[in-house]
């Protein structure tokens, strides 16, 4: 529930009344998000324990993510906007709206702070301001709007995919690479071709429900997004090293910055403009997610800090059990 302000007062006392009765509603959701947290890596367990038996190759890994990436994903999208559960309605178009404009914001916060503290134009520094910008919003986030959130979370969180796509792939490309940003990467690529479909089919009235034959095979291809992504997650983690390194210290601000800082700014100025509830949760979901997969292939694919973006992927991923639950926490203790 939604925190009142005290009408004589004396906020600190109110505050502590106000906690003692939600206290089991909020050690519930608590103990809901700790548990699907673990699902998720349990699952990841799944795929480093392929990989170090020999079962999950580096190919197969790359086969399972273009999947995901090409069928399930889309499919996931399009569930959410035209599987019947999420109508077209005015407060629906207006969940959508901001929607938009909090991954906009989101996305501004995290490249601010990341251009501020990695200054240096130099790869690992590059590779790091990347990290704090991108989060593995699609694979991490949209598992955990599902089992947390519903339909409505998956809808809302599938805008933030959107935009992370267009900033991927136009500032994080150029960020690591040094390339010029490319329109048409920004746009024809799977994340935002089917968000895009997606959210046409919702705001024309497309309800696919009734097509048995067509929302049953997109439900199967959906249900593959929780299982996947984190075995691919599983794989990389795998990779990881436990050895200390040199450069290890600004990896783990960047993390920090990933996990903690970007989420915290994201949540306060969602917050300060009055968005509440399932909006909020649905927002910040996204924005405290662990460092996207895709910096450690652009850093491969563009001569940037490779064996460095592996390293702060794995371990953020790692740390993100604990950081998720936190933020989503927070989230429903001040937004209701």
């Amino acid at each position: 529930a939604k925190m009142p302000r005290s009408p004589h007062g004396g906020q600190a006392t109110y505050y502590m009344v106000w906690m003692c009765k939600n206290m089991n509603g909020i050690m519930s959701y608590a103990l809901n998000v700790s548990t699907q947290v673990a699902i998720l890596f349990i699952l990841i367990a799944v795929g480093a324990v392929l990989t170090k038996v020999k079962m999950l190759s580096e190919i197969g890994a790359k086969q399972i993510t273009n999947l995901v990436l090409y069928f399930v994903t889309p499919a996931v999208i399009i569930k959410a906007f035209a599987g019947g559960e999420v109508k077209c309605t005015p407060d629906n178009i207006k969940m959508l709206a901001v929607a938009a404009v909090s991954a906009v914001l989101a996305h501004a916060a995290a490249f601010a702070i990341g251009r501020l503290v990695f200054r240096r134009r130099d790869k690992r520094d590059s590779m790091l301001a990347c990290a704090v910008l991108m989060s593995n919003c699609g694979f991490m986030s949209l598992p955990l709007a599902q089992a947390l959130l519903g339909d409505k979370g998956v809808f809302i969180v599938t805008v933030y995919v959107g935009v992370f796509n267009i900033v991927a792939w136009t500032v994080g490309l150029r960020i690591i690479s040094g390339e010029k940003m490319s329109f048409k990467r920004a746009v024809l690529n799977p994340g935002v071709l089917s968000a895009v479909t997606g959210i046409i089919m919702f705001l024309c009235g497309v309800d696919l429900s009734p097509l048995t034959v067509v929302i049953e095979p997109i439900k199967h291809l959906a249900a593959l997004n929780t299982p996947l992504p984190m075995i691919v997650i599983g794989y990389y983690l795998a990779q990881m090293r436990l050895k200390p390194e040199k450069g290890d210290g600004r990896i783990m601000l960047a993390i920090s910055l990933r996990l903690v800082a970007a989420p915290l700014i994201t949540m306060a100025i969602l917050r300060a403009v009055g968005v509440t509830g399932l909006a909020l949760s649905a927002c910040v979901l996204p924005a405290c997610a662990p460092a996207a997969v895709i910096v450690m292939m652009f850093a491969a694919n563009c001569g940037g800090d490779a064996m460095g973006a592996s390293r702060t992927v794995s371990v953020s991923h790692a740390a993100s059990i604990i950081t998720m639950p936190l933020m989503l926490m927070l989230c429903k203790l001040i937004g209701g």
